[in-house]
């Protein structure tokens, strides 16, 4: 992963309105919520302060898929994933914000599995 972000920041409702990532303030405080059961998540990410106003943004991200199976040499994928606001081209044509979604595995489940 590259070390320094593409913009280093970006205000958060710039993010949210350029970037075409809406709902980013309560998706993250439901990621940092750590409990199981809904009612307790939204209680929890309702009370979800972000200490902070702008943020860094990568652009885009390259990364390498292990092949879960071990299958062997050349079973490694390599993807990447592409953040851009909202912009005009050079005719002057609105180009729509790209703002990909990536699952994270956080180690605590199987590689396999939508859990982990």
């Amino acid at each position: 992963m590259t070390r320094h972000p593409t913009v280093k920041a970006v205000p958060v409702s710039t993010v949210k309105l350029q970037y075409g990532a809406q709902f980013f303030e309560a998706a993250f405080a439901r990621f940092m919520v750590q409990v199981f059961l809904m009612f307790q998540v939204e209680q929890a990410a309702a009370n979800i302060y972000l200490p902070f106003q702008r943020l860094p943004v990568f652009h885009k991200i390259k990364f390498w898929i292990k092949d879960p199976f071990h299958r062997g040499l050349g079973s490694e994928t390599s993807d990447a994933v592409h953040v851009r606001p909202s912009r005009r081209d050079s005719r002057e044509r609105e180009v729509p914000a790209r703002f990909d979604t990536v699952l994270v595995n956080l180690g605590v489940g199987t590689g396999t599995d939508i859990r982990g």
